[in-house]
């Protein structure tokens, strides 16, 4: 089944931006990925390839790296900007999910990746 997905781009004005008891973020973009059925929206914070790969915690996170770095194969990584994904709840809670977005600079592709066992998403 086809899903509409409507994602959004915002500019990051303030690069290097603090946000919350000065937690310091370096997105260059923030933005959303919206599915209509089911009504769910992800939140993407675009980094640098590098600061991205530096943001790894988890295994699921080295897993995404693995899959980005084989779909990216020889282009330069400095032209991707990359997020791993958040679902936003309507209650305001921010829950990480099995995934990750990249966007080429470039190109202009947009890699988006989604596997959301909570609300059965699969992108």
């Amino acid at each position: 089944m086809e899903k509409k997905i409507a994602v959004r781009f915002y500019d990051n004005n303030k690069f290097g931006t603090t946000y919350a008891k000065g937690l310091y973020r370096k997105a260059v973009f923030n933005g959303t990925a919206d599915l209509q059925q089911p009504n769910t929206k992800y939140l993407l914070d675009m980094l640098s390839y590098d600061d991205w790969e530096n943001s790894a915690k988890t295994n699921e996170d080295m897993r995404a790296l693995e899959l980005a770095e084989d779909l990216i194969e020889a282009r330069p990584k400095a032209d991707w900007l990359c997020s791993f994904i958040k679902r936003f709840d309507s209650n305001g809670n921010k829950s990480s999910v099995k995934g990750f977005c990249m966007f080429d600079l470039d190109t202009k592709q947009l890699i988006l990746a989604i596997d959301d066992a909570v609300t059965s998403v699969t992108v």
